[in-house]
């Protein structure tokens, strides 16, 4: 630096320098040796000796002198490039290619997220709507209908909830256990207790039958504890209540070891409630003509008729199954039908034949009431059933009733088989695009005009289905929306579903011309339709009068037909459409 300042000074200027100035220059080297470390740290290596050399050279004319001196007076190692002006410049530069080169990186590392991101929403997207083609045929999803606002099925719906709720406070009440399964918290013999008052009502005798079912014994041991001793309450509080229970029945996966052991576990626990079992009864069971030789079930289950000891005698001493101590044959469900392979499930028929055994001989009254207490229902809880089967049956003229104990487990006896879908979403029965796969790009991107376009393609097969309709302009005129029932075909019931394509007009033939033998008919008042039924008890349902009439959707054959009457039709028989019943009543 000192042969540079002499070689540029004019010739007549020239001089040696002197301590003073040597020193600066000195200092004013030291630091841009040490700025030029900084900058080849930060600057890439293939460009830092070009920069080093204009740098230099720009060092040798004194053009840096004044900057590097008051860096080394004002400023703290290791000082900052930029506080000298030649490399504020360069280090702009080096910055402003940095981040470049990092917002390219991070761009390319953003599209690829996106990317895979897509792939990823397209594969779960692609494998839903795959189970939902599984669970409805393709030309059922052809012919989807346009929503519509069916105001009668919402008002059947409700009238359907309250009568359910009105049969069930008066035929039966569920008791449901809690996930410990302890029959003496809760207040559960108190309950049972009640409502064994209110079904009894002014009713004469009350006969109360108990059911433990024990033909595969809880592995819980308090559980079956708890239900011997509240059969024990249950039967000491009266000469008229007998239970019933079945011991648990071997089968190819228990040992013998295991099945004598849990014979005795329930004896033991009977003894020591003081309930009376020595009457012991025979359930009979018959296979299905078609069974297979493979079906090794066994063909008898032995049962305890249970009284307790206090009592010298019982009012159920008429009843078949204590005359004969034995029950059956009856037939067996297929092991076809099965939900599962579970041995305890015989079938509801045959449960219904167990109460009819029970019922046969003791000539119930009209005044009399016998309640059903099921203690411990098995997995299907097929006494639950049956009792309820032969309630309906009875039109309300019964005097069953039935209390029952339920497990959590029972919740999902039959429970409907929903689709698992992974990023769709189901409102009702109906498959719904979410919301929030529309935020997952930003807009404007290919990744963003890709789901949108599969989003298309989604909505194009499963329509959105429509909650709202538009009201009337009020007197303000303003337009509102208020919620009302949006009905679609419901094609997730049990079984085929329905063929939109079937021929409902299965016959039309004139008047005149119709040849079948008529049973009974009824002529339709003005805009109702006429029914008739014919001797094969076909339903043919016409229009006997001149003028063209045209039916909306709606119910027929009493189902909110409230301007019809009980009645009886134009016939011999004894055949009546009631609006009260709501079905046929011979």
């Amino acid at each position: 630096r000192l042969v540079s300042d002499f070689d540029l000074a004019p010739e007549p200027l020239r001089k040696a320098p002197t301590y003073k100035e040597t020193v600066t220059k000195h200092a004013c080297c030291a630091a841009m040796l040490h700025f030029l470390g900084l900058l080849e740290a930060m600057c890439p290596g293939k460009e830092f000796p070009e920069l080093r050399r204009q740098l230099m050279h720009q060092f040798h004319h004194g053009y840096l002198d004044t900057d590097l001196v008051h860096v080394l007076e004002s400023a703290v190692p290791p000082a900052d490039l930029k506080s000298v002006s030649a490399f504020r410049a360069v280090v702009v530069q080096i910055e402003t290619q940095a981040q470049a080169e990092m917002d390219a990186t991070q761009a390319e590392h953003a599209r690829q997220v996106r990317e895979a991101t897509l792939a990823q929403i397209t594969a779960l997207v692609e494998s839903d709507i795959k189970a939902l083609r599984q669970r409805t045929p393709d030309h059922v999803l052809k012919a989807i209908a346009a929503a519509k606002d069916l105001k009668y099925v919402k008002d059947r719906q409700m009238q359907g909830d309250n009568f359910v709720h009105t049969w069930m406070a008066e035929y039966c009440h569920c008791e449901m256990l809690d996930e410990t399964l302890s029959c003496k918290g809760n207040n559960v013999l108190p309950n049972v207790l009640k409502y064994l008052g209110q079904f009894r009502g002014i009713a004469g005798t009350q006969y109360v039958l108990c059911l433990c079912d024990y033909t595969v014994l809880p592995a819980n041991v308090d559980y079956v504890r708890d239900s011997v001793e509240l059969l024990a309450n249950l039967l000491a509080s009266s000469s008229n209540n007998v239970g019933l229970l079945q011991l648990p029945l071997p089968h190819r996966a228990m040992a013998s070891s295991t099945s004598v052991k849990h014979r005795r576990t329930v004896e033991d626990l009977l003894m020591k409630a003081k309930i009376n079992a020595d009457s012991v009864t025979a359930l009979l069971f018959e296979k299905p003509a078609d069974a297979s030789a493979s079906d090794k079930r066994s063909l008898t289950q032995t049962c305890l008729n249970c009284l307790f000891s206090g009592f010298d005698a019982t009012s159920w001493s008429a009843s078949r199954v204590l005359q004969e101590c034995r029950m059956g044959p009856f037939p067996l469900l297929k092991v076809a039908d099965f939900l599962g392979y579970e041995t305890s499930r015989k079938g509801v028929p045959l449960h219904e034949g167990i109460l009819d055994a029970f019922m046969d001989g003791m000539g119930f009254s009209e005044t009399d009431r016998l309640v059903i207490v099921d203690l411990c229902p098995n997995r299907q809880a097929e006494f639950a059933r049956a009792a309820v089967n032969k309630m309906i049956a009875s039109e309300g003229k019964s005097c069953m009733r039935y209390v029952g104990l339920f497990r959590p487990e029972h919740a999902d006896v039959k429970a409907a088989a929903t689709v698992q879908l992974q990023i769709l979403s189901l409102q009702g029965s109906k498959p719904i695009w979410p919301s929030s796969l529309e935020d997952k790009f930003p807009g404007g991107t290919p990744e963003h005009a890709k789901l949108l376009a599969l989003r298309q393609e989604f909505l194009n097969e499963f329509p959105k289905p429509r909650a709202l309709s538009q009201m009337g302009r009020q007197a303000s005129s303003v337009s509102q929306q208020t919620q009302r029932l949006a009905a679609e075909c419901d094609y997730s019931q049990d079984g085929e579903p329905l063929d939109v394509e079937r021929c409902v007009d299965l016959a039309t033939v004139p008047v005149a011309e119709l040849k079948e033998t008529m049973l009974s008919m009824v002529t339709g008042r003005p805009g109702k339709p006429s029914i008739m039924i014919t001797a094969e008890y076909a339903l043919w349902i016409g229009n006997t009068s001149d003028s063209p009439l045209d039916l909306c959707c709606s119910e027929l054959c009493g189902f909110g037909m409230g301007s019809y009457s009980d009645r009886p039709v134009r016939s011999s028989s004894e055949i009546r459409i009631s609006n009260q019943s709501n079905k046929h009543t011979p």
